[in-house]
């Protein structure tokens, strides 16, 4: 009878090991949830990117503003945060330089993001509002 005491005990201690390992390795709930929101940012961010490229190969200007995008033929991802809806912030700094900016709710990490399969330097963020500074590269398109 204790032997059975025992191997129930054993099991549940390594249950809950399992579970808090786990959250460790990949977080809470929320905050798994937290960087969903941000992988699909990054995923806009860097489809924005794209989309503004072939923008500019087929205008030679640069859209004035991100809806110029969605009445054109191109297919993107979103312009807005999955989270809150509200439009991603875009603005041209020169006639070949641009802007695009998002709150995200973590930092990047590349160990933590790799988990999750998204990490992309070029996308790399810290907490809070940021600013990914894009230029078109002209000699692509002369």
């Amino acid at each position: 009878m204790n032997k059975h005491y025992f191997t129930i005990g054993a099991v549940t201690i390594i249950v809950i090991i399992a579970i808090i390992y786990g959250f460790f390795a990949a977080g809470t709930p929320g905050e798994a949830r937290e960087r969903k929101f941000d992988q699909e940012r990054v995923s806009n961010i860097s489809s924005l990117k794209y989309v503004v490229e072939d923008y500019y190969q087929q205008n030679k200007q640069l859209p004035s503003r991100l809806d110029d995008l969605s009445t054109s033929s191109y297919g993107y991802g979103s312009i807005k945060d999955p989270e809150t809806g509200e439009e991603y912030f875009y603005s041209t700094a020169g006639s070949t330089s641009y802007k695009l900016c998002a709150t995200f709710s973590t930092a990047s990490d590349e160990k933590q993001d790799s988990i999750y399969g998204y990490y992309d330097r070029e996308f790399s963020h810290p907490k809070g509002y940021h600013c990914f500074n894009q230029t078109i590269r002209t000699s692509l398109y002369d």
